[in-house]
């Protein structure tokens, strides 16, 4: 049976992020950052009760459109 862990960090899925955030922003940088912010937190889903925590940030980014 395989070992399930968990990590912290942010490193295993920044590659993942960063291509979902570029989808976000258009090809002129027209979008102000609080806009993407908003918007990327909107794709998400929150992994503990809190809005925000040290372990899942703001929680599972959702790659639907």
């Amino acid at each position: 049976m395989a070992e399930v862990k968990v990590l912290s960090g942010t490193s295993f899925f920044t590659a993942n992020a960063t291509g979902y955030i570029s989808k976000l922003i258009p090809d002129d940088f027209s979008l102000p950052f609080k806009d993407i912010l908003h918007r990327l937190k909107q794709k998400t889903q929150t992994l503990n009760n809190d809005e925000r925590d040290s372990t899942y940030g703001y929680g599972l980014l959702l790659n639907k459109n």
